[in-house]
């Protein structure tokens, strides 16, 4: 049966534990009850009119130093940069949710982890840039999954060289995991790369159902 375990860790001990725990699922596990409470509080505090921005802040100054360590597989990086999805601080919350103010939460809380560790992301994409053959293995997809989350990220910044990025992305993506990653962050933008991305997508896989 589904069970809830709560914990009465602090901010503070959470912290600590998402940079030195020495299990590896321990250390995950701390970054996402962190940034949950995080965004359950930044809820809290749009629902009562207040900026929420000194929360997102402190997460993601927290975040960075987690995501420094310089032995931690691409794939597991990926997962530590996941913020966890509307849906699951929806099911926290419980009741009363109103999905605009979790929207705008979430929005924020990806900005400032963007804002906050822009250089670091940017390295971690570059670094997972692959161009050779596609491969299946473990080890490429650990680093199309980097690149995917960093891409996510910084994405959020929203600057104009964040959307050519993203633009780019897409349009020279050769896997469907790099452009339908893509193709998500852009159709949530109106304007013209949206429509342009569309109409690509749509004639390059139009005869594949699957699809």
């Amino acid at each position: 049966a589904p069970v809830n375990l709560t914990l009465s860790l602090s901010d503070g001990d959470l912290a600590f534990l998402m940079v030195h725990d020495r299990d590896l699922f321990n250390r995950w596990q701390a970054a996402n009850t962190f940034a949950t409470r995080t965004l359950v509080e930044m809820v809290r505090r749009l629902k009562k009119g207040e900026r929420a921005t000194a929360n997102a802040t402190a997460f993601a100054r927290e975040l960075q130093g987690a995501d420094s360590a310089a032995d931690l597989e691409p794939a597991y990086r990926a997962e530590l940069l996941k913020l966890p999805s509307q849906s699951d601080i929806a099911r926290e919350i419980g009741r009363n949710v109103d999905p605009g103010l979790i929207f705008r939460a979430h929005r924020q809380l990806a900005r400032a982890v963007g804002s906050t560790l822009g250089d670091q992301l940017e390295a971690f994409y570059e670094a997972t840039r692959d161009r050779g053959a596609f491969s299946p293995d473990a080890e490429s997809a650990g680093k199309r999954a980097l690149g995917n989350a960093a891409l996510a990220l910084l994405t959020a910044r929203g600057t104009e060289r964040d959307l050519a990025r993203l633009s780019d992305h897409f349009f020279k993506a050769r896997n469907m995991t790099e452009q339908a990653h893509a193709l998500m962050h852009i159709a949530q933008r109106t304007g013209p790369l949206r429509d342009k991305a569309l109409t690509r997508f749509h004639d390059q896989w139009k005869g594949d159902h699957l699809v």
